[in-house]
């Protein structure tokens, strides 16, 4: 499996193109999330950060070429 979900169109940010699809990893998933957190009324948004990957398989970070993974993605609850 590659760990490659396309981002940069609006509709690879939409909860329905995902489900539909399947398939995602971060950036998709915490679009996922966020659409499902805002459903039950939590303000929330994706956020990103560089991170370390120290469960990555070593055909991954080949893959890569390190075992950092930029723009990963998660969900950020917005709070007051």
């Amino acid at each position: 499996m590659i760990p490659y979900y396309p981002f940069y169109l609006p509709e690879h940010y939409r909860a329905s193109n995902i489900l539909k699809s399947g398939r995602g990893f971060y950036i998709s998933k915490a679009a996922l999330l966020c659409a499902l957190e805002r459903a039950c009324g939590i303000p929330s948004r994706v956020g990103f950060a560089t991170v370390r990957n120290h469960l990555a398989t070593q055909k991954l970070i080949d893959f890569i070429g390190s075992d950092l993974f930029v723009y990963h993605g998660y969900s950020v609850r917005q709070m007051g």
